[in-house]
């Protein structure tokens, strides 16, 4: 059975996240700063006036600078806004000229709401460097070096830069050269490790005990502190006792019904669906929706494969989870509260939501198959359009309405694993090679190739544990995702 409906596609393509299903809209914010230049006497205590490296030699020059610089940043903004439907502003617009001004500076910048600073040194800024350290957020030194005007500390630039790869630095500065896409992509890193501090989010059932984490140091509570320490998730526990009551309580009303005539209908095929317990799914979705607004949560995971939770349901989540990342809400499977942290990175970095799954590959072929039952149709996107999928059921029970999402062939894909003990996270960049393999696993079936293979595997030999879920986004999003990492204080493997 197949069918479109114009309408419902208009429907489909207007849910996009809101004030009802994120956070209040509030303006991410980087303070700006110029190291303005200083005539000094004598390079050795003479009596002969000695200009810094660079062209400014005045703060009118600086000015002037700010005034290109802030044109440069509208189309940063344009394209943040884009992306993530986040507005940025940019503050200050300090000329600093000595310490002390750095200084006076500190406690302001400490004490905002800004979530970064963006330094421009239009003369030699290492003099100031550890003073800078004071301002407690993440610092960017934007440097022109093939661009006009020539900044004062070109030329030494990595030699700054190969000072600060020390790892107790390298979490909270970055040093980008004329480059103001990558400049984008750091302010997206630091706006999604703004946003993901203290979420909270919902969980049904206890976390995934059935991926064995004691076998390699750690459990799944251990995990959960592991990543409240380092970022302050809340979670709000209701355990599958109240769901299944609250589930028996809820009508399958007419909004519920008509949403399951209207999905299957724009459906480019239907198989395998018992129309009950698919309908159930999407009461599903109601309640957890219900539920999300009650608490005030921003993502959600339910600990369903490993449990009764199908069988006392009747249905799977599987659809809710599937509509709830079209809506910019996280909502991962299986109570995986690593996957769960890759998923906030990745949506709140890139505006896309991304795709969980379990990795099948081994050393002989360069090319990986990653597999589940659900993903999100706005895989490209939050607003973007959805991509065409088959209605259909999980997989292992026959049970629900899953969405299996057609991947576009030919499609940039990044790839991200990270262990349970939060050691070390691999990323790689790959491209699809199919989608829809119609082989007997997970509903949603992705081939793609990776780049530099051997690297790929052998890292994850090392490093990665049985049973870890991998994370797929759509696109090469590797810078934005290492430096969230970094402003995590986890190691990344770039491969």
């Amino acid at each position: 059975m197949t069918g479109s409906s114009d309408e419902f596609r208009e429907k489909f393509n207007k849910r996009k996240f809101t004030s009802d299903n994120m956070s209040k809209k509030m303006a991410h914010k980087f303070w700006c700063i110029f190291i303005a230049p200083v005539l000094r006497i004598g390079m050795n205590q003479g009596f002969t006036p000695v200009a810094q490296w660079g062209w400014a030699k005045t703060d009118k020059d600086v000015q002037e600078e700010i005034n290109e610089i802030k044109r440069q940043l509208e189309h940063v903004k344009q394209n943040i806004k884009k992306n993530l439907n986040d507005e940025i502003e940019f503050v200050g617009w300090n000329i600093i000229h000595n310490l002390d001004e750095v200084l006076n500076l500190s406690y302001d910048i400490q004490t905002s709401d800004v979530d970064g600073v963006i330094i421009f040194s239009t003369s030699p800024f290492w003099i100031y460097l550890e003073a800078l350290y004071t301002f407690n957020k993440p610092i960017i030194f934007f440097a022109k070096e093939f661009s006009k005007p020539f900044y004062g500390f070109n030329l030494m630039t990595y030699y700054v830069k190969w000072m600060l790869e020390e790892p107790y630095r390298r979490n909270w500065i970055k040093i980008i050269i004329d480059d103001y896409e990558l400049l984008r992509k750091e302010l997206q890193a630091i706006i999604a490790f703004s946003k993901i501090k203290n979420v909270k989010v919902l969980c049904i059932g206890g976390p995934a005990e059935w991926k064995n984490g004691k076998l390699w140091g750690y459990g799944s509570y251990e995990l959960i502190r592991k990543i409240q320490e380092r970022i302050g998730m809340k979670i709000k526990f209701i355990s599958l006792d109240e769901f299944e009551r609250i589930f028996k309580q809820t009508s399958l009303t007419e909004d519920i019904q008509n949403e399951y005539r209207d999905f299957i209908k724009n459906a480019i095929n239907i198989k395998e669906i018992e129309e009950k317990s698919a309908i159930n799914s999407v009461k599903m979705y109601y309640i957890l929706k219900s539920l999300l607004k009650k608490y005030d949560c921003k993502a959600v995971t339910i600990n369903c494969y490993a449990t009764d939770f199908i069988d006392r349901a009747g249905t799977t989540p599987c659809y809710a989870l599937s509509r709830l990342n079209d809506e910019g809400i996280v909502a991962t499977c299986e109570a995986d509260f690593t996957a769960m942290l890759v998923m906030l990175a990745s949506f709140y970095a890139t505006g896309k939501p991304a795709f969980m799954g379990d990795p099948i590959f081994n050393e002989m072929e360069p090319v990986v198959i990653n597999a589940h039952c659900t993903a999100a149709t706005k895989i490209n996107g939050i607003c973007r359009e959805p991509e065409k999928y088959v209605a259909t059921s999980h997989y292992e029970s026959g049970k629900g309405l899953a969405v299996e999402v057609l991947f576009r062939e030919g499609d940039p894909i990044t790839i991200i694993l990270l262990p349970s003990d939060l050691h070390v996270v691999i990323i790689a960049k790959g491209k699809i090679v199919k989608s829809g393999l119609e082989l007997p696993i997970c509903r949603n079936q992705i081939m793609f190739e990776v780049y530099n293979f051997e690297k790929f595997f052998k890292a994850c030999e090392r490093n990665i544990h049985f049973y870890e879920h991998m994370i797929n986004v759509i696109g090469d999003h590797t810078k934005e995702l290492k430096s969230f990492f970094d402003l995590l204080g986890v190691k990344t493997i770039v491969i």
